[in-house]
């Protein structure tokens, strides 16, 4: 039996199966979530300071992932719970989304060993402010041409887990103004020879 004249039989007498949703092609917030559940999910990173949880749960504010809702015609921070199955059975349609901050993603990859191996640890003075950023340490590694890895933590009582909420790659002075150039409270030693 051909498979239009089996399709239509089925049709017809009500026996047709519901089509299994077709996963999207791979798209950038896709493939961003296969190396985070990869690379990160569920590590636990010992840091000079704390330990640090990295969630699932955490993911679309750690890339700071938003859908545009069409009653509000407005952009909004993405609902794991919603994100999250779709990521998993690969079909998030990526024309609802964006990424509202794209170094977010950028800096996924070093994470670990930013929280790891920070040079510095810093008390976030912008945390709870306006304009603030949230998070309450911020671990740092400087690169070339004065650009600075930035990466905030937070405790967060309903996991009763300290959790990374954003990393991404600033300026000093950026930093200076989110430390008020205080000094650190973690400063890694060099090595002497």
């Amino acid at each position: 039996m051909s498979s239009d004249i089996k399709q239509e039989l089925e049709k017809a007498l009500g026996t047709a199966s519901k089509a299994e949703p077709k996963p999207q092609p791979d798209n950038e917030f896709q493939k961003i979530f296969d190396i985070f559940k990869k690379t990160l999910s569920g590590k636990i990173i010992k840091t000079p300071l704390e330990e640090v949880h990295i969630l699932d749960e955490n993911f679309c504010y750690l890339i700071k992932l938003q859908w545009k809702n069409p009653k509000t015609n407005q952009w909004q921070d993405a609902s794991p719970s919603i994100v999250l199955p779709l990521l998993e059975a690969r079909i998030l349609d990526a024309m609802q989304y964006r990424l509202e901050d794209p170094r977010r993603a950028r800096a996924l990859p070093g994470l670990i060993y930013l929280l790891g191996k920070p040079e510095f640890i810093y008390e976030n003075c912008r945390h709870g402010k306006n304009g603030g950023i949230r998070g309450k340490h911020v671990y740092v590694q400087h690169h070339s041409k004065g650009q600075v890895k930035v990466a905030f933590t937070i405790y967060d009582p309903r996991l009763r887990k300290v959790v990374p909420v954003s990393s991404f790659i600033v300026t000093q002075g950026w930093l200076d103004r989110c430390t008020d150039k205080k000094p650190p409270i973690y400063c890694r030693t060099k090595a002497t020879r």
